[in-house]
């Protein structure tokens, strides 16, 4: 399960993971496509070298 903000729709949507449109293994993050409830698809990006980045730049 997916806990994200849909920016559509201006909600938190709880997505189940059998709403995966793809995944993408980039470099420096995993980016995760579902396709949300509001009919349109949402780029989640995740992973352990995005999330270091992100708590480097909030430091």
């Amino acid at each position: 399960m997916f806990f994200i903000h849909c920016p559509t729709a201006d909600r938190d949507e709880l997505i189940s993971d059998t709403r995966i449109v793809r995944l993408i293994n980039r470099p420096n993050d995993i980016a995760v496509v579902l396709a949300c409830f509001c009919g349109k698809n949402h780029v989640i990006r995740t992973g352990r070298k995005h999330l270091d980045l992100v708590e480097a730049h909030a430091a």
